[in-house]
């Protein structure tokens, strides 16, 4: 009798597993946001504070989420050769490597940030400046791919939320950094 109640119990538990492995299977394995904001600069202006990795430790909301983190810069910054290395073990933070992928003066800057510990993402992150009256309308658009299974991570409204808090603080950093 036990042991049949106990097959019972283990075949709803493996049944259980299967059904979540085939949602993750075809779930989202791609998340993509944008978000802008105005900023009284100029594109020129705005283009040559962002390409830098290293002023991201004055606006970027996620940067500054762990003070603890450690940060290595390589290539010459502002270029597409430069790149760094972070290192955290912030949950919220992780660790791996961003490097600048396009520029195209004043009008477009990429990056591409490599998540490696403890699993592994990537993100494409476009900030596309636009001029107008002496104002520039800067447009971030974050594009994150999962792999198999972290694609679960898609599939919370805490992920959801929580990219789009960073990227709104970070986009009012901007903001604030550069009308001082």
């Amino acid at each position: 009798m036990k042991m049949k109640v106990l097959k019972k119990v283990l075949f709803f538990i493996l049944t259980l597993i299967m059904v979540f492995l085939v949602v993750l299977l075809f779930a989202k394995k791609e998340y993509s946001f944008q978000q802008s904001v105005t900023i009284d600069k100029s594109s020129s202006e705005v283009y040559n504070f962002l390409k830098f990795l290293q002023n991201q430790e004055h606006y970027h909301d996620w940067r500054n989420k762990d003070k603890a983190s450690t940060w290595n810069y390589y290539g010459e910054d502002g270029t597409t050769s430069s790149r760094c290395r972070w290192e955290s073990n912030n949950k919220q933070v992780l660790s791996g490597i961003q490097s600048i992928t396009k520029l195209n003066y004043p009008e477009h800057i990429q990056f591409e940030m490599q998540v490696d510990k403890p699993y592994s993402i990537l993100s494409i992150h476009n900030f596309i400046l636009k001029e107008k009256d002496g104002k520039t309308e800067l447009t971030w658009n974050i594009t994150v791919r999962f792999p198999f299974p972290y694609n679960i991570l898609i599939l919370t409204d805490n992920f959801d939320n929580t990219v789009k808090r960073s990227v709104v603080l970070s986009l009012n950093n901007i903001k604030k950094e550069l009308e001082k």
